[in-house]
C-alpha cells in the first residue's frame, strides 16, 4: 500500500510507502516540511502551522515520487541536456529539409553542418541517457544516435524518458524542453 498526499503549501502530489507514515518529508517543489500521519491516511498536516489538509483520493493522481531523492542538481542536468538534444534534433531536421531544397555548395556546407550535428547531438544523447538510464544505456544511445537518420529516432527516444523524468519532478516541459528557471 501507499499514501499519497498533496503538499498543503504549492500543490505539488505525492505517493509514497506506508513506512513514511509518522514521519515528517521535505516537500521537493517548495522545500516546506510536511507531516505524515502515522495511521496511513492521506492528510496531512504542514509540520509548520499544523492545520489539516484534506486527504488525497486515492489513485486520483498515478504518479510515484521518491521523497528521499532530494537531487535538484541531476534534475538541472537532464533539463540542460534534454534542451542540448531538441536543440539538435530541430537543427538536423532544419539541414536534411534544406538540404534537399538548395543549390549544391550550399547542400555540401549543410552536409558538414549535419555531420557536426550528430555528433554533438551523439554526446548529448549520451548525457541525458547516462543521467537518466545508466551508463551502459548512455553508450547504446551516443553509439545509437551516430548513425544517420536512425540517430534522430534514438534523440527522440531518449527526449521522452527526459520528459518523464522531468514530469515525475513536477516540472512544465514544453517543445523546447523545461524552463531552467522552475528547477
Amino acid at each position: 500500500m501507499a499514501i499519497a498526499f498533496t503538499c498543503p503549501s504549492c500543490d505539488k502530489q505525492y505517493r509514497v510507502k506506508d513506512e513514511f507514515g509518522g514521519r515528517t518529508v521535505v516537500c521537493r517543489k517548495c522545500n516546506k516540511k510536511i507531516a505524515i500521519e502515522a495511521n496511513g491516511q492521506a492528510s496531512m498536516r504542514s509540520a509548520e502551522t499544523g492545520e489539516r489538509e484534506r486527504p488525497q483520493a486515492w489513485g486520483e493522481r498515478k504518479k510515484h515520487v521518491s521523497v528521499k531523492s532530494d537531487d535538484r542538481e541531476k534534475i538541472k542536468r537532464v533539463a540542460m541536456y534534454q534542451k542540448g538534444v531538441l536543440v539538435c534534433l530541430f537543427l538536423q531536421l532544419m539541414a536534411i529539409a534544406g538540404g534537399s531544397a538548395g543549390p549544391m555548395a550550399t547542400r555540401e556546407l549543410l552536409g558538414y553542418g549535419l555531420f557536426v550535428l550528430w555528433i554533438v547531438g551523439a554526446v548529448f544523447v549520451f548525457l541525458l541517457a547516462i543521467t537518466c538510464s545508466g551508463t551502459s544505456t548512455g553508450v547504446l544511445a551516443g553509439i545509437g544516435a551516430l548513425i544517420p537518420y536512425f540517430g534522430i529516432i534514438v534523440l527522440l527516444i531518449v527526449n521522452n524518458s527526459a520528459t518523464r523524468t522531468l514530469k515525475d519532478e513536477g516540472i512544465r516541459v514544453g517543445l523546447l524542453g523545461a524552463d531552467l528557471s522552475q528547477i
